[in-house]
Order: C-alpha cells, then sequence, then structure tokens
C-alpha cells in the first residue's frame, strides 16, 4: 500500500465518544483550524458522492455530552460502487494484496457483467 493510502486510511478513522468532544474542542479554540477544515469538507462534498458516515462539523459548535456510541471521522470516506466493492472483497480487517488493481477488478468485473 502507498503512504497516501495509509495516510487517508488514518485520516477516516472513526472516533468515539469524548475523543469527538475533544476534536471538537481543539478546533474551536483554534478559528483557523476550523475554517480550513469546514472548507476541506465542503469541498469534498461538491467532489464526490455524500460521507458514508459522519464528520466532526457537530461536534465544533459546542462541546456537549456524546453518547459513547457516536462515532465520527475527520474526513470519512464518501460512499461510493468502489467502496462497496472493495468492502465486499476484503471486509475488514482483510488486508488488500500487493498489487491489487481496483480499477483493474471493475473492468474485469463489467466486462463479465457482475458489476453494475
Amino acid at each position: 500500500m502507498t503512504d497516501v493510502f495509509r495516510q487517508d486510511r488514518l485520516l477516516q478513522t472513526k472516533f468515539f465518544g469524548e475523543s469527538l468532544v475533544l476534536l471538537g474542542s481543539v478546533m474551536r479554540k483554534r478559528a483557523d483550524l476550523r475554517e480550513s477544515y469546514e472548507k476541506l469538507l465542503a469541498i469534498s462534498e461538491r467532489l464526490t458522492n455524500y460521507y458514508s458516515h459522519a464528520d466532526l462539523r457537530k461536534y465544533l459548535a459546542s462541546a456537549s455530552a456524546v453518547n459513547d456510541n457516536e462515532t465520527a471521522a475527520l474526513f470519512p470516506p464518501c460512499a461510493s460502487p468502489e467502496t462497496t466493492l472493495m468492502e465486499r472483497m476484503f471486509p475488514p480487517p482483510t488486508a488488500v494484496p500487493e498489487g491489487f488493481s481496483l480499477m483493474g477488478e471493475v473492468v474485469r468485473r463489467v466486462g463479465k457483467g457482475e458489476y453494475h
């Protein structure tokens, strides 16, 4: 896997409970950080599909208590057919094989009529 892929996966990691409150409080103290974060999310939303789970914007407004079951990520992944395919092929914690080509797999499946 490439470093960029690993970095993106790290940024998509779900936080829960008090971690959400803590991350929100850090961004509330740094207006520049919060503004950059919200701009990045807005750009991503315009360029891609909807997020597959929550981001931290809800926790930027106030330090309200959270349920331990609540989760959010700094930059959640967007829902896509490719993501769905990857999750079916390699459910966590299955590692993606070295040299695997998602686009090659999509082309192969479309050619066989398996992916629509």
